[in-house]
């Protein structure tokens, strides 16, 4: 039975928070993951590129430069990335004679040092002026280099940014070659946006196609085949139960929904699987929910992480799994495998 493969948005997303976990070899095979679904895309090669050593840092940059030549941060990232092998005596700097030779060349007279610092005041105002201007010109500009700022390599912990989407890709309209001398700690306050909202409305029961049942299945239904899975959920006793064909192989516990946002009762079929999704509803916002099977409008079986309440109704109609469980039951189960839901 073959995995359904995830989005370029989810491999984007998995990237992300293995790397803000600490967890580089994981972020780095979503990002390798996301390149393959999208190569014509910046984000994954800044992402690879951050997460990598500087000679292979190096490459994934100059890959980035190519889908967009106008990313500042893969030019900053290449830049500190080359810098870092020069350090490391990888490759051998070419600047060290030079500079000696310079110095060497410089002008001992009083006269000479006194004209560098006159010259700098002078053209003082008319850098301030121009960097007003173009920072006032590009402050979107600015914005996506604040956000994307998690993608350069850094010694320290990845900024963490309170936004949330499917993709930060910096695509700058205007192109400036300063060189900056600052790095800019943020601390952004995006409202978030989910990339899937479902709203809940457990007033819409659906109908069963049978009449309601009560206690556990003595057999299996007539629609399921001898060999296919197929899931039981019984509201009473708050217990999922995996079965294939006539055979039981596994028991949940579970916690269905309260009274007041009760889940449906009836025969469905999985319509859609998700590795995660965002759901929200009247007072509540869940981002990535894992492995969330929806057979019934928003009402789906799925993995949870705000509580560890099983056994006690507790959703607003969903049929919340320990996340490790939820995982299993989504590996068996396909798009079309039915849901039967009774007291």
């Amino acid at each position: 039975m073959s995995k359904p493969q995830p989005t370029y948005q989810q491999a984007i997303r998995f990237a992300r928070k293995a790397r803000e976990s600490g967890d580089s070899g994981s972020a780095r095979r979503w990002a390798a993951v996301a390149a393959r679904l999208a190569p014509d895309e910046e984000t994954p090669w800044l992402l690879l590129g951050a997460l990598a050593k500087p000679r292979a840092s190096i490459e994934y940059y100059k890959q980035a430069l190519k889908v967009n030549p106008q990313s500042r941060i893969a030019r900053i990232g290449l830049r500190r990335a080359e810098n870092k092998l020069a350090q490391d005596g990888t490759i051998t700097p070419t600047t060290k004679s030079v500079s000696t030779q310079f110095v060497q060349a410089v002008p001992t007279s009083s006269t000479v040092r006194r004209k560098t610092p006159i010259l700098a005041w002078l053209l003082l105002p008319s850098f301030l002026a121009g960097l007003v201007i173009f920072l006032w010109g590009n402050f979107s500009s600015l914005q996506s280099i604040v956000a994307s700022a998690e993608l350069l390599p850094s010694a320290t912990p990845p900024l963490r940014l309170a936004v949330r989407g499917n993709q930060l890709t910096a695509t700058p309209t205007f192109t400036p070659t300063p060189t900056p001398t600052f790095t800019p700690s943020p601390t952004p306050t995006f409202t978030p946006t989910p990339t899937a909202t479902y709203t809940l409305t457990p007033t819409a029961t659906a109908k069963p196609t049978d009449s309601p049942m009560s206690g556990n299945l003595t057999s299996r239904p007539s629609q399921v085949g001898k060999n296919e899975f197929w899931i039981e959920v019984n509201l009473t006793t708050q217990q999922l139960y995996a079965h294939r064909g006539d055979k039981l192989l596994k028991t949940f516990t579970v916690s269905t929904g309260t009274w007041a946002t009760p889940t449906v009762v009836g025969q469905y079929q999985i319509y859609v699987k998700l590795f995660s999704t965002n759901m929200a509803g009247p007072g509540y916002y869940l981002p990535d929910v894992p492995y969330t099977m929806y057979f019934y409008k928003g009402y789906g079986v799925h993995g949870t992480y705000w509580h560890n309440n099983f056994g006690t109704p507790m959703s607003h109609g969903c049929v919340n799994m320990r996340t490790s469980e939820a995982s299993w039951v989504f590996d068996q189960s396909v798009v079309g495998t039915w849901v039967i839901i009774h007291y």
